[in-house]
């Protein structure tokens, strides 16, 4: 059904993200190996991620052989507030980044700068380190529950060329709304 309605509207291929639950990103491992199936099924309509716990003192080896079997980038859950357990900047996530430089793939993550105080001083830090990678920050640079602030992240994206940001909501559209009236 969903190849059904992303042709019709155009849609050649589409990254899919295998994530768990609260707190710390449980369950990813069995999506991530489903998704992995699919992308070999469906090679030329489906881009899969990989994820880890951030948390995980194993989680650049994990990456890794995710990366080996297919995975095309790293989607990261920690920097939101709801899973928040390890620092973004932390010895554990540089080894996971050093990992995605020497594959070259995108990391897309949460961060909220807005709930997390001490989250964009992480994301300069992990993100200056790493020039050579493409890191996406999630949701316009917040978790949209508890507000925006584009003007902080559009002071990220200048800082680093090679910071972009999603600017998927979830349900956070009414706040987002608010924000910009």
């Amino acid at each position: 059904k969903y190849f059904q309605v992303s042709g019709a509207l155009g849609i050649q291929k589409t990254i899919f993200l295998p994530t768990g639950g609260s707190p710390d990103n449980r369950g990813y491992e069995v999506h991530e190996k489903d998704l992995l199936k699919k992308q070999k099924k469906y090679r030329k309509k489906i881009i899969g991620f990989c994820s880890v716990n951030e948390a995980d003192p194993k989680n650049a080896e994990k990456f890794e052989k995710c990366l080996r079997k297919g995975g095309k980038g790293l989607k990261l859950l920690g920097g939101h507030p709801a899973l928040y357990d390890e620092p973004l900047n932390s010895k554990k996530m540089m080894k996971v980044y050093e990992v995605a430089k020497k594959y070259h793939v995108p990391v897309l993550f949460h961060g909220s700068i807005i709930n997390i105080p001490e989250m964009e001083n992480q994301i300069r830090d992990f993100v200056g380190e790493f020039p050579g990678i493409t890191f996406i920050h999630a949701h316009y640079c917040s978790s949209i529950k508890k507000g925006v602030n584009l003007e902080r992240c559009a002071k990220l994206l200048d800082d680093f060329p090679n910071l972009q940001v999603d600017i998927s909501l979830g349900h956070g559209i009414n706040d987002l709304i608010r924000y910009l009236q």
